[in-house]
Formats: structure tokens, sequence, C-alpha cells
């Protein structure tokens, strides 16, 4: 009886540790296929801009251009140089998260300003999509003790992503805080959208790294879908969570909620 029972428990410990080993293998193979979409991807991304640099800096070799055509291409260049930066910065900065080599450095940020700035930045990519940013933020909001450039990451990849798969209408960025006590309180950020959607299926693995839906010509050729993945390790990062709400052909709602936000009760 004893012996039947060690056979048992051992044919049990096996099945576990085979069903664990199918569950590593399928983790080690999505794993792989997003790294090889990623190589892909980024080896065309990476060559873009580079070919871009590279062109237009041997056009302006040419003396004889005139002083406008030489403007334009040193703006061109410029974007080119930007775009690269981009995409090196994106792939750093996940690495960092990935070790833990990140930190937070809460300083006292007034949100509705922090916000205010997002139009101004993102103005060129809005005209080009001819898109409005309308950002929302209570007046009575008080000065929170938040990593204000993070927040801004943030809210740059959302925004930036929602215009990547906008044209024409009204992006909204909308924040509320919501006090607790006399000391912290819970700031609730949300990035709303009209455009084509998510697709249910996307929606699960969208906050993977390297992972991208092909949605036609929206956002074609347009990063390595890193934006989203570096977006929720700031979140985690910040104890808090996102949560996403869509419709294909009705657009998207990002909900961010940061718990135990300190303010400044003495406003």
């Amino acid at each position: 009886m004893i012996w039947q029972m060690w056979a048992i428990a051992a044919s049990i410990i096996a099945a576990g540790g085979f069903c664990l080993l199918i569950r590593l293998e399928r983790k080690n193979l999505k794993f792989r296929k997003s790294l090889d979409m990623f190589h892909a991807e980024f080896g065309h991304e990476i060559k873009t801009p580079l070919n871009g640099i590279i062109g237009f800096s041997e056009l302006l070799q040419d003396d004889g251009l005139p002083v406008e055509e030489r403007k334009q291409y040193i703006g061109n260049l410029n974007l080119s140089a930007q775009t690269l930066l981009k995409l090196v910065s994106d792939l750093l900065d996940c690495a960092k998260y990935n070790l833990g080599k990140t930190q937070l450095h809460p300083v006292r940020t007034d949100l509705r300003q922090l916000c205010g700035e997002l139009p101004v930045i993102l103005e060129a990519l809005l005209q080009e999509r001819d898109l409005r940013l309308a950002v929302e933020i209570p007046d009575d909001l008080p000065p929170l003790y938040i990593d204000a450039i993070k927040i801004r990451q943030i809210l740059i990849n959302l925004v930036g992503n929602a215009i990547k798969f906008s044209a024409g209408g009204t992006i909204r960025v909308r924040g509320e805080f919501h006090r607790t006590n006399s000391i912290y309180g819970m700031l609730v950020l949300q990035v709303i959208d009209t455009g084509r959607g998510i697709s249910n299926e996307y929606q699960k693995s969208i906050f993977d790294p390297f992972v991208q839906e092909n949605r036609g010509d929206f956002g074609a050729g347009n990063g390595v879908g890193l934006g989203l993945a570096i977006t929720m390790k700031i979140i985690k990062l910040m104890k808090g969570k996102i949560r996403l709400k869509s419709e294909t052909g009705k657009g998207s709602c990002f909900t961010i909620t940061l718990p135990k936000i300190n303010y400044d009760s003495f406003q």
C-alpha cells in the first residue's frame, strides 16, 4: 500500500513537472516569436532613419543648394536623427526596467501644467493626422508628489499610440484625484480616442514587448512595439494599474489608476 501511494505521488509530481515544462515551452515559443517579429521590425525601422540621415547628409554636401532647399534637408535630417534616438531610447528604457535599474523620483508637480504641455509637444503629429488634443484636468486639483518625467512619458506613449491609429477628431486626456486622507489620494488618468479601436485578440497581448497590430495604413512603419510595454512597466513600478476598454471602429480608452499618491494639502 505504501509503495502504491509513493507511485501515485511520483506520478502526480511527474505529471505536474511535465505540465510545467509545457507551459514554459509555450512561453518560450511566444517569446521567440515576439523576438523574431522584433528583429524583423527593428531591422526595418532602424534602416529608415539611418537611410534618411545618410541620404540627406549626402545631399547637403552640394555647395550649390538653394537656401530653402538646404533648410528643408536639414529639417529632414534632424527628424531622422530624432526618430533613431527614440528607437534606441525605447530599447534602453525597456532593458533598464527589466533589470530593475529604474527608480522613482517624486517631485511637487502641477498636473494641469504637465498635461497642458502635451498639445505643444505633440503638435506636429496631431496636425499630420488632423487631430485635436483636449486636456481635461479639474482646476482645484492639488499639487501632487509624482515622478513628473515618467508620468509625462506614460501620457506621451498613450497619446502617441492614439494619434498613430486615428485620423481626424479629438483625443482626450482626463485626470482626477480622489483624496483618501489628508496625506494620500488616488490619481486616475485616462486617454480616450475615437480611432480605429483595438481588436479583442490584440488586446490580450497589447502590453507585451515587440508586439504590434497591423491595422492597414494606420501606424505603418512607426515604432517596434515597445511604447506600451514600457508604459506598463512604469505603472507597475508606481504600484498602479492600467485598464483598456476598446471596440473596433469606435475607439479606445486607457485608464490608469495610481494609489497612495502624496499631495500638497496646504495649497
